[in-house]
């Protein structure tokens, strides 16, 4: 049992890698910064990994993108610099795939608690002393965009197990924090996967389904009703 936890600690210490301090390149007209974004799991606080891209101009929204199972939010950023490159501001932190008390963007027992803690960032997103407050204002004056305030409109996106995260958020916010939903613009799903364990898909699907969430499916933009809600996409 100590030699699996301690694997599993391990592993969850090199998906989580240390992020960089400073300001990046990125596609034209964007600048990418790394930081830290403060998330509740179980009794303590994870200082998750979180990078920022900030378009040229005035942004058009805030995106949350969450990468899928076993990467990290490096692995979006190509996806990122297109946003950032389109208008808009980025918040894509890592989240574990694998983590002693079920903090993961996955479902391998029950990370629900979890869940909500990360939806929690965007419900409180508003207040600038919050945990997605902080981080934008380190982020942004790395960035040289110090006078920016966060973007009070939001796309949810989330790539393969990612798709699910951003689905169980939106529906999240439509439960909890209504104000905050009635922000959700669009909800993008880019080959969403639902966890092998739990409810969280169908749950979210049922609750936030259109017209409730403006939703758009996979790499080939197929809307919401194409697909069954049970679905287990790939």
């Amino acid at each position: 049992m100590i030699r699996r936890a301690a694997l599993v600690l391990a592993l969850a210490a090199t998906l989580a890698a240390a992020p960089a301090a400073t300001a990046t390149a990125a596609a034209p007209g964007v600048v990418e910064v790394s930081n830290t974004v403060d998330i509740r799991c179980a009794f303590y606080t994870m200082r998750a990994n979180a990078d920022w891209y900030f378009p040229s101009g005035t942004p058009r929204g805030l995106v949350y993108l969450q990468h899928g199972f076993s990467r990290s939010n490096g692995n979006m950023q190509d996806l990122a610099e297109h946003y950032a490159a389109a208008g808009f501001v980025v918040f894509a932190p890592t989240l574990p795939s694998a983590n002693l008390y079920g903090c993961t963007v996955n479902n391998i027992g029950n990370n629900t608690d979890f869940l909500n803690n990360v939806a929690d960032l965007l419900g409180k997103a508003t207040d600038p002393t919050d945990k997605l407050g902080r981080s934008f204002a380190d982020a942004r004056t790395k960035a040289g965009r110090a006078g920016l305030g966060l973007p009070t409109t939001y796309v949810l996106s989330g790539h393969s197990a990612g798709g699910e995260v951003a689905s169980y958020v939106a529906n999240r916010l439509r439960t909890t924090y209504p104000a905050q939903f009635g922000r959700v613009k669009a909800l993008v799903l880019l080959d969403p996967v639902k966890s092998p364990v739990g409810s969280s898909t169908v749950d979210a699907f049922r609750g936030c389904a259109p017209p409730a969430c403006p939703c758009t499916r996979s790499r080939r933009r197929r809307t919401w009703p194409t697909a069954t809600p049970a679905a287990p996409w790939r």
